[in-house]
C-alpha cells in the first residue's frame, strides 16, 4: 500500500502534509524560490507539514524560510505566529504542524505542552537560585559605603 504524498513546501502547494518520515536532508538539497525572510505573505507554518514524523529540524526551516541558518530570527518568526493563534508544535526532532489524525493530534499538542512546562519549571529553579544570591548580596553593605542617613550629604 503507497502513502498519500504530499509536494514539498515550495512546490505548488506549500507544506501541510506528507506523510512520510522527514529527515530535513532532502530538503536542503532542494531548490526553492521563496524570497528571504518569507517574503509575498509566506509564513513559516506555510513550509510545515502534519505530523511529528514530519518534523523539520530548526537549521533546516530557517535555511527554506530565507533566514540562512539563523534560527534565532526563525524562532521570533514562529513566536509571532504562534501569537497569532497558529498551532505550530516543537519536538526534539523540529517543528511541525499537530497530525491530521486528531486523537495523534490531541497527544502531540499534549506532548509539547509537557515538554514547555517542563522548561518552565526548569527556568524557574535556576531564577530561584539566581535571585537568591541577589537578594543576598543586596542585603551586605560594601566596605566604606556611607548609607543615606550617615551622613556624607549636606545638611538641609
Amino acid at each position: 500500500m503507497s502513502k498519500k504524498r504530499r509536494p514539498l513546501p515550495g512546490a505548488g502547494t506549500p507544506g501541510k502534509g506528507r506523510t512520510e518520515k522527514n529527515t530535513g536532508a532532502d530538503l536542503l538539497n532542494t531548490d526553492f524560490t521563496t524570497p528571504n525572510g518569507g517574503g509575498q505573505g509566506m509564513r513559516v507554518s506555510d513550509f510545515l507539514m502534519h505530523g511529528e514524523e514530519n518534523a523539520i529540524p530548526a537549521p533546516v526551516l530557517a535555511l527554506l524560510y530565507g533566514y540562512d541558518r539563523d534560527t534565532r530570527k526563525l524562532r521570533k518568526e514562529i513566536d509571532h505566529e504562534r501569537e497569532q493563534g497558529e498551532l505550530i508544535l516543537a519536538s526534539e526532532h523540529g517543528y511541525y504542524l499537530p497530525s491530521d489524525n486528531p486523537t495523534v493530534a490531541i497527544q502531540e499538542i499534549k506532548q509539547f505542552v509537557q515538554r514547555q512546562d517542563a522548561r518552565l519549571r526548569s527556568n524557574r529553579r535556576a531564577l530561584k537560585g539566581c535571585k537568591a544570591i541577589l537578594r543576598e548580596h543586596e542585603r551586605q553593605e560594601v566596605p566604606g559605603q556611607v548609607g543615606p542617613m550617615e551622613g556624607g550629604g549636606e545638611d538641609v
